[in-house]
């Protein structure tokens, strides 16, 4: 994504797609590791309570 992010002219009009495109992928990714991330915080602290 970030290579074909790289080639967009600001200037061109194909540039607002591929913004588009990406911000709306990136930001689904973005929520899935956000909510692996808490997901694993969620599972590691009952964890170190058997410690």
């Amino acid at each position: 994504m970030n290579r074909e992010l790289a080639v967009v002219q600001a200037e061109r009009d194909e540039a607002a797609k591929t913004w588009a495109r990406y911000l709306k992928v990136w930001t689904v990714w973005n929520y899935v590791r956000s909510l692996a991330s808490v997901m694993a915080c969620a599972l590691f602290l009952p964890a170190l309570q058997g410690v």
